[in-house]
């Protein structure tokens, strides 16, 4: 029938019909228009891609089918056999031939997360995801068919419902077996995932069971000793004798600004805010780890530099100074001694009071002068972007988020700025019943800033990205709770001989969970550099629908586009897209060095062009022309700062230098395109706006991505149209390096990190295979201009 033969067996039924599920052979994909049928009551309820160990991807759909229609199904397979159209082809090919086999849909079919989730004797609260049959309004017939069955099956039952527009979500207290026992008794489920084990779960256990907890974690902790990958957090310091942290992170390894301060933060009045850190650059998620019964790998150690007294605060001009040092004694300690290291510095600090509108400030300058790094061998530095912690701001949640701005540091050039989304909406506080969070699912957390209110075309784009950083309760009556333990996140206590488990949330958190994911990225791509790492983060990044909903955008309107940047940069970044590639997609990566600017007569001239043919496997999109193509290029850099005060305009430039990219036209031969931008270079032209069609097609423009010292953008078009665009071009702009000669400047080099996507949503079409194969043979041609 299809690539091997159907397989078919008794299907799991319930009072109403029956879930079946259907899976494709390897790298096929499955016809699933051609599988629901709303009319007969035949619904689409779930489709899963899975990769074996070979990493080929296969497709699972479950569907639903009322009793008395298993006909529909049964007789496409009989028009398949034995009617031809007058083509000759067969009837219901499509839907026929990507059918590898036809099974029971059990609980494993219905599991839209990892399957090592499934909780096989344990109790643990499940999602249950319920179809609506009424998209207009929160279907009452669903819930009170879970409500039901799980009444006479016994089992704890959240009463919040959280509603979507085809679908509304319920937790539930159960195994396999009583998922197994839902599945046949109520009718409507559509899929199964593990759920939220919230921060409140475990803060509520006693010391027994914090112990038993820990100690089952530590027996599953694959630490690798010899990692060279380090997580360095700049905050109050930490208690590095926590049992889940003692492993990772050394006595050695703990610095601090003071000697007078010691290195620990269990005396400081910041409540244990560093070990909190430590705990999810750690882990990223120990709620997650807790749970599960997997080895949990720890490929990357930790450092920790104090720079926050016990008691009162720094002195707000002595920040730069003290950012400094913190740095020069983590590269003593760590960069110096093993050259070869990948040391990601990562930092929560700031002040909110110190509002700089995007303006660089001496603080902002030291991360910037740090991560440019000695001879421009950079660091990679991440920084919190801020919070929002007003009840009134919370009032006026979201527009109020959009009128606070990202705190000092945060506006700094070429650190990677982490603000904040969640997906932590369910209350389960007995008391707070009649409570509800500010945020939606995945939209915008309350505790985020943004840079909405800065100069629009100086400064840059921040934050770069959101993770995970909490919710607020509020009631009608205006009351809110900030920390509430379900809506923050699960980390490490200092006070761990009392308590092992403490909870953080907001722009802190974000950032600690941001340093893990990049510490993922820096083992897995040693080599990588700083500027890559940053770049890869934002490249894997995309806009979540919720956030552009609750701001009543329109991405079609590039004046709405700007604003998600100043919201919430580039979005909520991917890690599977970070460290790996689908079929339908491939994506170019190159580590350059440029020598941007070139002393001719004793005038400084713009010097170099890199023009890179882009391996575009040419004939796949040629031969399906219609398909939609998604081009994704992103450019990091990292620039070496002038502050002061002086009016940021030609001659006083805050950048070293700038770069910028630029995508051959459709119509414009490589040769052509070599020309017109070195003609353009010999013009000394400082703000290049790119060709005629430039502006047209990209998502952000080549106007408005110039700001700060990464730049991203993206072009959706048809396979037709990017056939023939495989030229970039990366070239130079001004910068005080060339205004200023004098300086000595004028004649160095600069690294950047050039990523580029080609992918579709059309999972059949095969780019990366076929650019595989010819990857090697591409060479990069560097011309002067």
């Amino acid at each position: 029938m299809g690539p091997n033969s159907i397989e078919a067996e008794l299907v799991q039924s319930n009072l109403l019909g029956h879930y079946v599920s259907f899976s494709s052979s390897p790298c096929f994909d499955l016809k699933i228009d051609s599988l629901e049928n709303k009319g007969a009551g035949i619904r689409l309820l779930n489709v899963q891609h899975r990769r074996d160990k070979d990493g080929n991807f296969s497709a699972t759909a479950v569907v639903f089918v009322p009793h008395g229609k298993e006909h529909i199904f049964l007789n496409k397979l009989i028009a398949y056999q034995q009617e031809n159209r007058t083509s000759g082809v067969p009837k219901n090919r499509d839907l026929v031939e990507s059918i590898n086999t036809i099974k029971q849909a059990f609980v494993r079919a219905l599991w839209t997360g990892h399957v090592s989730d499934i909780p096989e004797e344990s109790k643990i609260w499940c999602e249950v995801w319920l179809r609506k049959d009424n998209l207009d309004q929160n279907d009452q017939h669903a819930i009170e068919d879970l409500q039901n069955t799980t009444l006479k099956l016994a089992l704890n039952q959240k009463p919040q419902a959280l509603n979507f527009v085809e679908q509304t979500v319920m937790l539930v207290e159960a195994n396999k077996n009583d998922l197994e026992a839902i599945l046949e008794k109520c009718s409507y489920v559509s899929e199964f995932r593990k759920g939220d084990t919230t921060a409140k779960y475990w803060m509520n256990l006693n010391r027994v069971q914090e112990v038993k907890y820990s100690d089952e974690l530590l027996s599953r902790m694959n630490v690798k000793n010899d990692a060279n990958t380090f997580v360095c957090i700049v905050d109050s310091g930490v208690m590095n004798e926590h049992p889940l942290l003692q492993s990772i992170l050394s006595a050695e390894d703990c610095l601090t600004y003071d000697s007078e301060w010691g290195t620990t933060d269990g005396e400081s009045h910041h409540y244990g805010h560093g070990t909190l850190m430590c705990g999810l650059a750690a882990f990223y998620s120990l709620e997650d780890v807790l749970t599960t019964s997997a080895t949990v790998s720890l490929n990357h150690r930790l450092s920790s530099v104090k720079i926050l007294p016990n008691t009162g605060e720094n002195e707000p001009e002595l920040w730069g100074e003290i950012i400094k040092e913190a740095v020069n004694q983590a590269v003593s300690r760590m960069e110096i001694a093993n050259p070869s290291a990948n040391v990601i510095y990562c930092s929560a600090v700031t002040a909110p009071s110190q509002s700089t509108n995007g303006h660089p400030s001496s603080w902002s300058s030291a991360i910037d002068q740090i991560s440019f790094g000695e001879e421009g061998k950079g660091r990679l530095f991440l920084v919190s972007a801020g919070n929002v912690l007003s009840k009134e701001s919370w009032d006026r949640y979201p527009d109020a988020n959009l009128l606070t701005c990202v705190s000092n540091p945060a506006q700094s050039w070429n650190a990677l700025t982490i603000g904040a989304y969640t997906e932590k909406t369910v209350i389960l506080t007995d008391s707070l019943q009649n409570y509800s969070t500010i945020a939606p699912y995945r939209g915008i957390s309350p505790f985020n800033s943004s840079s909405n209110g800065w100069e629009k075309t100086k400064w840059p784009y921040k934050p770069d990205v959101v993770f995970e950083g909490g919710n607020v309760a509020c009631s009608e009556h205006g009351d809110c709770y900030s920390d509430l333990e379900e809506l923050s996140i699960l980390s490490t206590s200092k006070s761990f001989t009392q308590n092992l488990f403490g909870t953080i949330n907001g722009t802190s958190a974000a950032v600690a969970q941001a340093a893990w994911f990049a510490a993922q990225i820096a083992e897995k791509y040693p080599s990588a550099w700083p500027e890559t790492i940053r770049g890869l983060i934002v490249h894997s990044a995309d806009w979540p629908q919720e956030i552009i909903n609750q701001f009543s955008l329109d991405t079609n309107l590039r004046s709405d586009r700007l604003k998600l940047l100043r919201i919430c940069g580039y979005g909520i970044p991917s890690l599977d897209k970070a460290l790996d590639t689908a079929n339908n997609s491939v994506t170019y990566v190159a580590q350059e060095t440029i020598q941007p600017f070139l002393i001719d007569n004793e005038s400084v001239k713009l010097n170099h062009i890199h023009f890179i043919k882009l391996p575009w496997p040419t004939e796949i999109l040629m031969d399906n022309p219609d398909i939609e193509v998604k081009v994704k290029v992103t450019l990091s850099y990292f620039v070496e700062p002038n502050p002061g005060e002086k009016g940021w305009g030609n001659k006083y430039r805050y950048q070293s230098h700038g770069l910028r990219f630029e995508l051959n036209s459709q119509t414009e031969s490589e040769e052509d395109f070599v020309k017109r931008l070195n003609k353009a270079a010999r013009s000394e032209i400082e703000d290049y706006e790119g060709g005629q069609s430039d502006s047209s097609r990209w998502q952000i423009g080549i106007k408005n991505r110039t700001a700060g010292s990464i730049h991203c953008d993206t072009w959706i078009t048809s396979a037709a149209s990017v056939a023939t665009c495989n030229t970039l071009a990366v070239f130079p702009v001004g910068g005080w390096w060339k205004e200023k000669s004098h300086s000595n400047r004028a004649s160095s080099p600069a690294r950047y990190s050039l990523l580029v996507t080609l992918e579709t949503q059309e999972t059949e079409v095969d780019l990366y295979t076929v650019v595989a194969t010819r990857i090697t043979a591409q060479q990069e041609i560097k011309i002067s201009g």
